[in-house]
């Protein structure tokens, strides 16, 4: 009897795609082994050699560590587009293009920038370069009379560094002893400060006048943003500032606070300034207004129902330039001069680009649409892909799940790197994967890193389900070793076979993936 059936493909016991076939019942286990050794040769294009050569061209010299802006990035840029339309991906940029275009600004802080406190017939004004400095953190926002807190000295207990004072919508004044400016004391008490909803943290202390300078030195940082874009709630960060513990002497006394007692252990603790206020004032010049672009292009989906939902693939092209901007020197290479960025992130962008052939090879396309997206402007902020959560080829609603590829060449051997795996389900369909597939000779490895610090995150913040790629930090990052001698192609080709079972696996199931609840609450903003 002749039947229409639907036969299920498996690559070693993964479900795969779906190729709706006519054809007698004893004939299933012959168009099974057709669409396997099928689905086989489209993983198999994602080899070795063809990742090597993908990387030493887009990680070579002269793209000169593709900075934003640069004509090295438009170049590769155009070089992205070419691999897109040679694997047949619907061009979905600007005016049938793959390139979807935004302008970018680039202010700086400037010594305009002025921080005041008043309250009980006083009132002090700190510029900026001067008695204040910006130290770290994110860059300042304005602020208008919010209330002070003083902080003195280092908490001892590290998980209610204000006790029952709440900091919430304020300002902390945290007088410390030159001993005490240390990360590994500082930051517990900023991340909780962070955490806790304050709006600034102003560390006050006694330093040298060369100590000083070094600090006004890197008080003007350079901000850059997507025009017409607007900031959300979990993209801001909260300003570190430094103070001069002579210039806040006066408003100590103020508050009835003797300064000499704050540094010694018997002033230490924390109160409100009641009757106190402080505002921010920061000014910033225009620097440049650049036009860039993301490389964006979609294979749709064979589902005439699941085909309206997406699945993104994505990477930043960008990197840090040359000698001496944000590239450094390494003494591994001492005589070169160009962040190649090889792996971070030629790896991801080569990756994606091989996603994109692979994917382009099934003799059946999957279920739902693929988008393939090369950001750009990352290590500027995540510009590219703030813009597209902006602009989407797919409603984000409709996003399916986010799979991001940033730095996968320099992994330990035979691990491939997270951050966030277990975020959402797509952690488990790693470990399902990986358990399945052990020619892949991958042990999945949770990295320390900053969740929010690649293209995901704009995606996760929107609820859309993401699984980060990560190799984690390591000491050839930024610097002008992260060249393509020095990766790992044999097994970051391994890496993206695993990548694309993953999207494979999503593209055609039936049910989406989902966050798991703590993970949602603390990332995505609604």
């Amino acid at each position: 009897m002749i039947r229409s059936i639907r036969v299920l493909v498996l690559l070693s016991g993964v479900t795969g795609i779906a190729i709706p076939v006519f054809a007698q019942a004893n004939d299933t286990r012959a168009l099974q082994t057709a669409a396997d050794s099928a689905l086989r040769r489209a993983v198999e294009t994602i080899s070795e050699a063809d990742f090597r050569a993908k990387l030493g061209a887009l990680a070579h010299d002269s793209t000169r560590g593709r900075e934003t802006p640069s004509l090295e990035l438009e170049r590769a840029t155009e070089w992205v587009a070419a691999h897109f339309r040679a694997a047949g991906l619907r061009p979905e940029g600007d005016a049938g293009s793959y390139l979807q275009r935004f302008q970018l600004r680039h202010t700086q802080l400037d010594s305009l920038t002025t921080v005041s406190v008043s309250g009980r017939e006083f009132s002090v004004t700190w510029t900026l370069g001067s008695e204040i400095t910006h130290a770290v953190g994110g860059l300042p926002v304005e602020l208008d009379a919010v209330p002070l807190v003083l902080l003195a000295g280092i908490p001892a207990d590290t998980l209610r560094p204000f006790g029952d004072v709440s900091v919430q919508g304020a300002a902390i004044l945290h007088v410390i002893a030159p001993d005490q400016l240390r990360g590994s004391l500082l930051n517990p008490v900023h991340i909780r400060a962070n955490a806790e909803g304050a709006v600034a943290h102003i560390v006050a202390i006694e330093l040298p006048a060369e100590r000083w300078t070094q600090l006004v030195r890197g008080s003007f940082p350079d901000r850059w943003e997507v025009v017409g874009v607007a900031a959300r709630d979990g993209d801001r960060r909260l300003s570190v500032f430094g103070l001069q513990l002579g210039a806040a002497s006066d408003l100590l006394r103020a508050v009835g606070e003797d300064p000499t007692t704050l540094t010694k252990p018997t002033g230490q603790g924390v109160r409100p300034l009641n009757g106190f206020a402080i505002s921010v004032t920061p000014h910033y010049t225009v620097v440049q207004e650049p036009t860039v672009a993301n490389v964006v292009g979609v294979l749709e989906g064979s589902d005439p129902n699941l085909r309206e939902e997406a699945i993104v693939f994505t990477s930043h092209m960008d990197h840090v330039g040359v000698i001496p901007g944000r590239c450094r020197p390494s003494e591994v290479v001492s005589a070169d001069s160009v962040c190649n960025g090889a792996d971070d992130n030629a790896s991801g962008t080569v990756g994606v680009i091989e996603l994109a052939e692979a994917y382009a090879a099934l003799p059946s396309r999957p279920a739902r649409t693929l988008i393939f997206a090369a950001m750009t402007a990352e290590e500027r902020g995540l510009c590219g892909s703030r813009f597209y959560v902006d602009h989407p080829v797919v409603p984000l609603d409709r996003t399916t799940a986010v799979i991001n590829l940033d730095m996968i060449a320099r992994n330990p051997r035979d691990t491939v790197g997270f951050l966030g795996k277990d975020y959402t389900s797509l952690g488990a369909l790693i470990d399902s994967l990986i358990h399945e597939h052990p020619e892949l000779h991958l042990m999945p490895t949770e990295h320390a890193g900053r969740y929010g610090g690649s293209d995901h995150y704009p995606f996760a913040q929107r609820g859309v389900p993401a699984l980060f790629f990560f190799s984690g930090e390591h000491d050839d990052l930024h610097t002008a070793a992260d060249n393509p001698e020095r990766a790992d192609a044999e097994q970051a080709a391994r890496i993206v076979q695993l990548a694309f079972l993953v999207g494979l696996e999503v593209a055609n199931a039936v049910d989406r993936p989902i966050w798991d609840p703590e993970a949602r609450k603390d990332i995505v903003v609604h």
